[in-house]
Parts: structure tokens; sequence; C-alpha cells
């Protein structure tokens, strides 16, 4: 039996001030701000440009390299996690772990992601574009209805996408053995029976994440390193492995992880 969302939770807080949430927090600061400071650039390159076909060119080259760079630092972060939810010492380089690890997987595997995530939102999004580019007047309610349907369609089919490949990167930073078919797969296996927590799970956080924005996004340097735990701790939850072997700092947090484990599989 799985622990439930309220006890993943608990113990991504708890792994977290074991495992000094300083590391985390700086690992996220840095996966966020080197793809916003590309796109910084490439949105300056954009500024006073009068043909729109070349600011979506310029628009798109700059999401695809941001992407792939994304996928990296994301990935290293991922890496960091498993390790605090396998009590095993954390520092800020281990992010960079992916980068001496067959980093060409994980590029291969956010492409991959994306195309399955897009391909379904991409009917709504070129007929949205269209409108916007092409018609002179007013779209009669028929053509937005259709619009409307493709979204809702799409957004549909890219959502059972997401929580049935949830587990791709992570895997791939949990072995470096593993290849990009192969996590595809294991994740779609993992999620067989899953994929209902794991949405409620991502729903759970809407508070915090709207708590986070009202803070003007200060807040998420705590919230964001607790969500990533907690969706590690659910892949961990599902593979069967809250490790007992590690020592803690103290001798209540070796109790709270051996009283998790005692009902562990």
């Amino acid at each position: 039996m799985n622990h439930s969302i309220g006890e993943l939770k608990a113990m991504a807080r708890k792994m977290l001030l074991v495992s000094r949430y300083p590391v985390p927090m700086l690992s996220m600061l840095i996966a966020s701000m080197i793809p916003s400071f590309i796109l910084y650039v490439f949105t300056n390159l954009c500024i006073n440009r009068d043909q729109v076909i070349m600011q979506n060119i310029i628009y798109y080259c700059a999401y695809m390299i941001i992407l792939l760079i994304e996928v990296l630092l994301t990935s290293g972060v991922l890496h960091i996690h498993l390790r605090i939810g396998r009590g095993e010492p954390v520092a800020v380089k281990d992010m960079f772990w992916v980068l001496k690890n067959r980093p060409d997987r994980f590029l291969a595997c956010g492409f991959l992601l994306t195309l399955m995530e897009a391909l379904p939102l991409a009917p709504g999004i070129i007929m949205l574009n269209y409108d916007a580019i092409l018609l002179d007047e007013e779209p009669a309610m028929s053509h937005i209805i259709l619009l409307l349907a493709l979204i809702i369609v799409g957004t549909v089919i890219a959502i059972y996408f997401i929580l049935c490949y949830a587990f791709t990167l992570t895997l791939l930073a949990d072995d470096v053995n593993i290849n990009v078919i192969e996590a595809f797969r294991m994740s779609r296996h993992m999620m067989r029976g899953q994929k209902g927590r794991y949405f409620l799970m991502e729903l759970s956080f809407i508070g915090w994440a709207l708590l986070g924005i009202l803070s003007l996004g200060i807040g998420m340097l705590w919230i964001y390193p607790y969500m990533t735990q907690t969706a590690t701790n659910f892949y961990l939850d599902c593979r069967r492995e809250f490790d007992v072997t590690v020592s803690f700092s103290s001798r209540n947090d070796q109790t709270f992880y051996s009283d998790f484990n005692s009902n562990s599989f």
C-alpha cells in the first residue's frame, strides 16, 4: 500500500530540514536564472522588429534553446532531490552530475516530452495564431466554439501524456544505465493506477503556488523544493524504497524515517 499524499509531503518537509534547505533552494535558483537570462537576451533581439513572422522565428528558436538548457538543469535538480530522498549528502555541484553522465539522454527525453505535450495543443495554437494574424473581422461563433474545443481536448490529451511520463527524467537522473526508451516504458508502467493520485498531489500545491505568487516569487524559494521533493518521494514510494540504512543528524530524524519505512514494502 502506498503512502498517502499527506505522508509524502510530511516526509518531504522533514527531509529538506535534515538535508539543509539551502542546497535545493540554490540549485533551483540556478536552474531558473540561467534560462531566464537567455530569454532576456532573445527578448531584446525581438524589440523594435516590425515583422511578426521574424519575431515568432526568434521566439521559437529561443524557446528550444532554453528548453534544452532547462531540461539539463532540471534533471540535475531532480538528482539532488533523489539523493535527499535517500538520505545521502548533497551539494549544489551535484546538479551538474547530468553533464558528466550521458547528457544526450536528457536532451532526447526533453525533446520527446515537449513533442508529446505540444502536438495535442498544436491545432488550437495554429488556429489561434491564424485568427490573430490573418483575420480582419470578428470570427463567427462556430469558429470560436471550434477553437475552444480544440484547446480543451488538446489540453486533456497533453495532461494525460504528462501524467503517463512524469517519471522519465527522474528515472534518467536516477540511473545512468537507463536509456530514453526504457525510461518512457518504465514511467508508463510505474504510473499505472497512479495517475489520479499524482494529479491530486499536484493539485494540492495550488494554494502554496498562489502564496508564492503573492509573495512576489520569494516564497517559491521554499515552495518549489518542497513540491519537487514531494514528487520525488512519490517516485520513491512507487518503487517501494525509502531507505533506513543512512545515518541522520539526530536520533529523532532516524526514528522519523524508520516509522515510515516500517510500513514500506
